[in-house]
């Protein structure tokens, strides 16, 4: 049902703000820097009614595009990106105004702490990307721009919606903090605790 719910939004066309640019002066995400920049796609779906999408440059063109969002915060603590893309709908040419399709991507991401080798969550934050409204997409991008334009606009606004997650994150729960730091090492102790018992054992 939940899937189900997330096809029919883009289908309806809810969409976000378009036109969003990396901006030169960075805000810190609290004493974040991030360093790897893993992204797996080999097991990516074709959402319905989508144009073809070619797995290997959805997957590269994410990479690329996070890596240059990410690459921009200079912290004193480093961590790690992974993410896994689920699916993908590169909108097709419809009816204007009655079937307006919204391009979407489907993602997982989880943060890793560098130092501990452990994930800073319980579980992988699930994202649905969406394409930008503006002029062009108002009555469906599939009829004004090609797939690889849909695609560079997505995983760009990929980008705006991971950071302000992490940033929402580091507001309400403290995250990229000396006392979060504190967390993730007390995290780590316990896991730990087992193994170390049983060596003794």
């Amino acid at each position: 049902m939940r899937r189900l719910f997330l096809l029919m939004t883009v289908l309806i066309g809810v969409s976000a703000c378009s036109g969003q640019k990396l901006a030169t002066d960075v805000e810190p995400i609290g004493n974040a820097q991030f360093g790897y920049n893993i992204v797996v796609g080999k097991d990516m779906e074709k959402g319905p009614l989508s144009r073809d999408g070619n797995s290997e440059k959805i997957t590269a063109d994410l990479k690329q595009a996070l890596g240059a969002h990410f690459q921009r915060f200079d912290g004193d603590r480093l961590y790690h990106m992974a993410t896994i893309i689920d699916g993908y709908i590169l909108a097709r040419p419809g009816i204007p105004l009655v079937l307006s399709q919204k391009s979407a991507l489907f993602l997982k991401v989880t943060i890793w702490d560098d130092a501990n080798g452990i994930p800073i969550h319980d579980e992988p934050k699930e994202f649905m990307v969406l394409e930008g409204f503006s002029p062009k997409t108002i009555i469906g991008s599939g009829l004004t721009q090609s797939a690889d334009q849909q695609l560079a606009e997505l995983v760009a606004n990929a980008g705006f919606e991971i950071e302000r997650w992490l940033r929402t994150q580091e507001k309400e729960q403290g995250w990229f903090t000396p006392e979060f730091t504190a967390t993730i090492e007390a995290r780590k102790a316990a896991l730990d605790a087992p193994a170390a018992a049983a060596e003794k054992n």
